[in-house]
């Protein structure tokens, strides 16, 4: 395999690992939220970040950077989306 296709795989692994982690601390909080926003530039690309929020035992708040999601050339208006 070429080091390129190796350093991808690794990081698609730890992307994957990272994921799982936040996703079971979110599970396990009693409170947790999610905010999405949507921006789009000048030539219609449209992107979605999705953060994900969650408060400790401790009641302590946490915030993680979850992903991009790419709307581009997708129809994402309230009627499309309903």
């Amino acid at each position: 395999m070429a080091a390129p296709t190796i350093q991808n795989q690794l990081l698609q692994l730890l992307a994957q690992y990272v994921t799982a982690q936040i996703l079971d601390k979110v599970r396990a909080s009693k409170y947790y939220a999610l905010s999405v926003d949507e921006c789009q530039d000048l030539s219609n690309h449209s992107q979605v970040a999705i953060v994900l929020k969650y408060a400790t035992d401790k009641l302590v708040e946490v915030e993680s950077f979850f992903g991009f999601l790419d709307f581009s050339g997708l129809r994402h208006d309230g009627q499309s989306l309903s």
